[in-house]
């Protein structure tokens, strides 16, 4: 089950199991204390907010084929499909948004094997490139509330560990975990 909250704390998108073992992007206003199916076909898997919570970016696997699908919350419209070079069937899951960018893992091949790695796509330009490409799986990625920085995961070492990275200006990794990690967020002031 994916999980996220809107960056003004009011509403929760998550996802959970419908008829069958499909799971289903719902949104809830906590305030108002309902629920919304925003998904009702493919495997909705990972789910990024916008930075003004209208939209999301879902990671979906089934139904029309897996990518990343791009939907405006409230609008009762369905998801639409975004071209990525994890490409359709390749499971790109979202990671972030920030801005006009959206963060997501996609699977690439690498030296004859298939494996994670961290993309980046511009909802404006249409710019899709790679942030990271190495033989392990690069996972779990978030910008800093900044833009600066990028947290993430990779279990090139032979374990999942926690890794920072500068963005802006481009710089080397350091891991930040010694005995394991997977998901990570970033305090708000960063």
């Amino acid at each position: 089950t994916a999980l996220g909250l809107s960056p003004d704390g009011k509403q929760i998108l998550t996802t959970f199991p419908g008829q069958g073992v499909e799971r289903h992007a719902w949104l809830y206003d906590r305030a108002a204390a309902t629920a919304r199916q925003v998904t009702s076909a493919g495997d909705a898997i990972t789910l990024a907010f916008s930075d003004d919570g209208t939209r999301a970016v879902l990671g979906m696997h089934g139904g029309a084929g897996s990518g990343l699908w791009l939907t405006r919350l409230g609008s009762g419209t369905a998801p639409e499909p975004l071209a990525t070079k994890g490409g359709a069937g390749m499971a790109p899951f979202a990671m972030d948004w920030r801005g006009s960018q959206v963060l997501y893992s996609g699977i690439a091949s690498q030296e004859g094997r298939l494996s994670r790695s961290i993309g980046l796509l511009d909802l404006e330009t249409g710019d899709d490139r790679l942030l990271l490409d190495t033989p392990g799986n690069e996972l779990f990625s978030v910008v800093s509330p900044d833009g600066r920085w990028l947290a993430y995961a990779s279990d090139d070492s032979g374990r999942k560990e926690a890794y920072i990275r500068g963005l802006v200006p481009p710089t080397g990794r350091q891991r930040v975990s010694s005995n394991g990690a997977a998901e990570m967020a970033w305090a708000p002031d960063g």
